[in-house]
């Protein structure tokens, strides 16, 4: 008896332990606790609760909330709450299940109770923007609260925190009069913490009335004393900052900033080094900290050595300036006195602080020294007096040029170096080039990473410099004047031309070494022009002096380490086609301290000339207004896709193409050049999936499982792994495919409106039609129809200074401002609330429904 006793209790238990997992219930209810920016409250039940599809279907829940809103089926489980709008702070809400409520199988829901809140009011916006560095240290606060606050709370929990003050500052809040004024003072930022609280930021305009700026939750409020210059400050919103309904915060909101430095004046101006003076022919400014007056910073002057006043350049149209500049040119070799005005302030009212420092002294220097080309390199004409020119000023009397021809015996060097350069060797040719390109201080850089200062390394080496021939420049005009210098250079040949100074050299390093300038030139009667294509290239060759083309002239093609590509001919037209791919320079083990480029020369009758890949900056085709083309990447791959929009959990399906652009169209790419990889990357975010990629014939198929959980919109199929053929790097773009949410429409509406124009009319009648997209028409069908006027302007061609955008004219001139002060309302702006009409349609689906009391 015992026995059956005690198996009757497991029979029990176990029926209860089954009924209790079968118990209808409330799975998830979602939000709970305290959250912001509530739109949709989603509840999912355990078991099915209606027939899909009925809209009579009741709300599950007894809803106590002061968000209006409605509710919904999504499915047979899951019910959704929509409220009219995002709820405010300020907002408790009660969701409890409906006494008696039952799924659809009759079985009875568990009785279940849900809340949750908004808290209290917080900050969504505030001016000055949250991190500013220059606040004012009697700074007043606009603060945009998602609800309005009981004011003694924020007296009790908001506070100013002060670097460097132990105590906290109280949050002084501004109330009545003066803070109506100051929104208005500050009405364009004011509206915008408005669109911030209300959502608007995206209607362009905002329709605003003063009146509601003064009754929106706006805080304005300032901390309790003034706070310290330069100091970090903290606008602290604590917890327990109630509405005005009681709820209270649970979070602080930390708002940080800083103070603007006291109120002082810089003076600066250009040197050639830290302990030179001002550069007389440059203009000097005095730099304020703070704004000021346009009227007062006119009255700071600067008195020259000589007695002679200068005044500020000032814009008249600004009424404050942060800074005053003075235009040269200035005496050399003088001093000169900055005065500032005893009424100086900035916009505050604060006096200098460093106001003991002025008058200042300020020290004109000389004008600086200079010795400069016209650049690194350059291309004269061989029958037109050739001169290598070279502007000096304020350096030796006398500049000394050499000159060398290698066949000849060693001279000895001096300050200025000219060295020919012998053309016959591409090689040697590539190796001046790069030498002639680049900064020799650079050079060493790259090649050991020790930094040296520009202009403190010779461009050319000892045993060079001992091969040099003097040439005297000579200069008309004493030493510190400025002048341009022609250097002769009558033979034709690649120079390499370098000069130094002392003098130069002491003025931008401060140190009693040569600073070398070099640079280069190619003395000449050809031009050469080249035309890089990926299967084959152009060279076209012509004469500077006459610009005839060039026949016979012997051309080739090397790289920047002298290794000879191509070399051939011009025909009769001066052209030489190069029927061979060149590689692409990005293939090549990196010339050392070059850049990848060609050379392309060109030799003749003992004359040559050349030109580099990589110059690109000629007759541009757009300053003529012409057009310029693209350069097409020389693989193009396409992928083909099942179709162009999934949702989340589906598969994409997906087909690749790949070829090789070539001159008779397209050929297919070697299977060593093949891609090997696929990401499919969302755009925004950046996440991005790998997948392997297997080709057959140049194409492939790839199939992708889109997780649950993948970011809603674009994702982009890159095809990369690629070989070093076209860069480790390189990538393809092959298509493009939307992730969305979306159900598919079962039913086709169509409304047709009159076919003649709508002029002053007082009602329009539309046609509707309405039918299922499986076919046939959706007869007896009860629809909705929404309505609403809304305003819209018109344009013509014959009247185009005429505006027909419907609005009252107003008489005078208006000034343009950020907002429209005179918008209304948005409801009254965009025609009221939409009217709806409740209409059952015919048996063939249709109906004419007329919208009257336009």
């Amino acid at each position: 008896m015992r026995i059956r006793t005690v198996a009757l209790a497991l029979m029990l238990s176990l029926i209860t332990a089954v009924a209790a997992q079968d118990a209808a219930k409330v799975d998830s209810f979602s939000p709970q606790g305290q959250i912001k920016d509530v739109r949709q409250v989603v509840v999912r039940f355990s078991q099915p609760m209606v027939s899909f599809g009925d809209p009579r279907s009741e709300a599950p829940f007894d809803i106590a909330c002061a968000g209006a809103g409605r509710g919904r089926w999504a499915d047979v489980r899951n019910w959704l709450y929509d409220f009219d709008q995002d709820l405010p702070a300020g907002i408790e809400c009660n969701f409890k299940t409906k006494p008696g409520l039952k799924t659809f199988a009759g079985t009875e829901v568990a009785a279940q109770t849900f809340r949750f809140s908004t808290s209290g009011p917080s900050i969504r916006g505030a001016w000055p923007d949250e991190g500013e560095e220059r606040i004012d240290e009697a700074q007043i606060f606009m603060l945009a609260l998602d609800a309005h606050a009981d004011l003694a709370s924020v007296r009790a929990n908001a506070y100013c925190a002060v670097d460097g003050i132990g105590e906290r500052l109280p949050l002084n809040i501004i109330e009545g009069k003066e803070r109506e004024r100051i929104l208005v003072e500050q009405k364009n930022r004011a509206r915008v913490l408005f669109e911030v609280i209300t959502k608007r930021g995206n209607r362009g305009v905002a329709a605003i009335k003063d009146v509601r700026l003064v009754d929106a939750p706006i805080l304005v409020a300032r901390c309790g004393r003034p706070l310290p210059a330069g100091a970090n400050v903290r606008l602290v919103w604590g917890a327990g900052i109630k509405t005005t309904n009681g709820i209270a915060t649970t979070e602080v909101q930390t708002l940080p900033y800083q103070v603007r430095p006291q109120f002082s004046a810089r003076f600066s101006c250009q040197r050639v080094n830290a302990n030179a003076g001002c550069i007389p022919v440059l203009p000097v400014q005095l730099e304020f900290t703070a704004p000021v007056v346009r009227d007062i910073a006119s009255k700071i002057e600067l008195r020259a050595a000589d007695g002679v006043v200068h005044r500020p350049t000032i814009d008249p149209n600004v009424a404050t300036v942060d800074s005053v500049e003075f235009k040269g040119p200035f005496a050399e070799r003088s001093e000169a006195t900055v005065s500032l005005p005893g009424d100086l302030k900035d916009d505050a009212g604060r006096t200098l602080a460093n106001a003991a420092a002025f008058p200042m002294k300020v020290r004109i220097d000389d004008d600086p020294p200079l010795v400069k080309f016209p650049s690194r390199f350059g291309i004269l004409e061989v029958n037109a007096q050739p001169a290598l020119p070279v502007t000096v000023r304020n350096v030796e009397p006398m500049l000394d040029a050499y000159a060398l021809d290698v066949a000849k015996a060693p001279k000895v060097a001096a300050k200025g170096r000219i060295k020919r350069i012998d053309t016959d060797d591409d090689a040697v040719v590539a190796q001046w080039m790069r030498r002639i390109l680049r900064e020799p201080s650079e050079d060493i850089r790259r090649r050991n990473g020790e930094y040296l200062k520009p202009g403190t390394v010779p461009m050319l080496s000892d045993a060079e410099r001992s091969a040099a021939q003097p040439i005297d420049i000579p200069r008309a005009e004493p030493k510190l004047a400025m002048q341009v210098i022609g250097i002769p250079l009558p033979q034709r040949g690649l120079y390499a031309v370098e000069i130094a100074s002392k003098r130069l050299g002491q003025a931008l390093h401060a140190e009693d070494k040569p600073y070398y300038v070099s640079g280069g030139a190619l003395v000449t009667n050809l031009a050469v022009h080249f035309k890089h294509g990926r299967e084959s290239s152009l060279a076209w060759v012509t004469r500077l002096d006459d610009g005839k083309p060039v026949a016979g002239a012997q051309v080739r093609v090397t790289d920047c380490l002298g290794k000879r590509w191509w070399d051939g001919a011009t025909d009769e037209s001066g052209i030489a086609r190069v029927e061979r791919e060149l590689p692409r320079q990005s293939r090549w083990q990196d010339c050392p301290h070059a850049s990848n480029a060609y050379i392309v020369s060109a030799r003749i009758g003992g004359d040559m000339s050349l030109m580099l890949t990589s110059w690109n900056e000629g007759i541009r085709p757009w300053e003529f207004g012409i057009g310029g083309g693209v350069s097409a990447e020389p693989v193009s791959a396409h992928t083909v896709f099942d179709r162009a929009l999934f949702r989340a959990g589906e598969t994409v399906s997906m087909k690749h193409f790949i070829r090789r652009r070539a001159g008779t169209g397209f050929t297919a790419v070697e299977q060593r050049n093949l891609p090997r990889q696929l990401q499919l990357i969302h755009s925004g975010s950046g996440q991005r999936f790998d997948l392997p990629v297997t080709w057959s014939a140049g194409t492939a198929l790839s199939t992708w499982n889109i997780p649950k959980d993948a970011k809603l919109g674009e994702y982009t199929a890159v095809l990369t792994g690629f070989d070093q053929a076209y860069g480790s790097g390189a990538t393809l773009q092959a298509g493009t495919f939307r992730v969305e949410q979306f159900r598919v429409p079962l039913m086709k509406a169509v409304l047709k409106p009159p076919s003649k124009s709508i002029v002053n009319a007082s009602q329009v009648t539309i046609d509707a039609q309405l039918s299922y997209l499986s076919g046939g028409p959706a007869a007896g069908a009860p629809v909705k129809f929404r309505s609403r006027i809304v305003a819209s302007s018109q344009s013509f061609a014959e009247y185009q200074e005429f505006s027909f955008d419907g609005a009252v004219p107003k008489v005078g001139i208006e000034a343009e401002a950020p907002y429209d002060e005179s918008a209304q309302d948005e409801p009254d702006a965009t025609g009221g609330a939409a009217r709806v009409q409740n209409i059952s349609l015919d048996a063939n689906g249709g109906a004419r429904v007329v919208f009257d009391k336009l």
